[in-house]
């Protein structure tokens, strides 16, 4: 995920799951993107996509991996066009106990990190919404 850790470049890869994975309330990055992890941002403006790269063809959450988990768990979404994405987890009493992604992403697949540490074991659900477009629900199971 970082371009080259062991020579203390902390700079994001274009794939790194880090990119726009930040705290959906921080400010947004010089690129006007969501807040990246790491300690230098990622300029997506600066990217050039390969048109050659398939991209989805459809709006989709994969399934959780691993599932079962403890204590955290990665969860990928597809968009074939930029969205306001939401990805929410809730308990089995419907409260939204974690909040993964919410704001506007690019094509491509996405992936976010669960991480339920402090959490009890239990059922949980996986919600990702695009407004009129797609909302999906995907069981995963904490096992401590």
């Amino acid at each position: 995920m970082y371009v080259d850790p062991d020579n203390d470049d902390y700079h994001l890869q274009p794939d790194s799951p880090c990119i726009d994975a930040g705290d959906p309330t921080s400010p947004l990055d010089p690129d006007n993107t969501i807040a990246d992890i790491g300690a230098f941002y990622f300029n997506q403006l600066s990217v050039h996509y390969n048109t050659d790269t398939e991209l989805p063809d459809s709006y989709s959450i994969s399934p959780a991996y691993p599932n079962p988990f403890n204590p955290s768990t990665t969860i990928s979404v597809s968009l074939p066009r930029p969205a306001e994405l939401n990805v929410s987890v809730f308990n089995i009493n419907g409260q939204r106990v974690a909040t993964l992604a919410s704001g506007t992403y690019n094509v491509g697949s996405h992936t976010f990190t669960f991480d339920a540490s402090g959490m009890s074991s239990g059922v949980y659900f996986v919600r990702a919404t695009v407004p009129g477009q797609m909302n999906q629900v995907q069981k995963i199971v904490l096992m401590k």
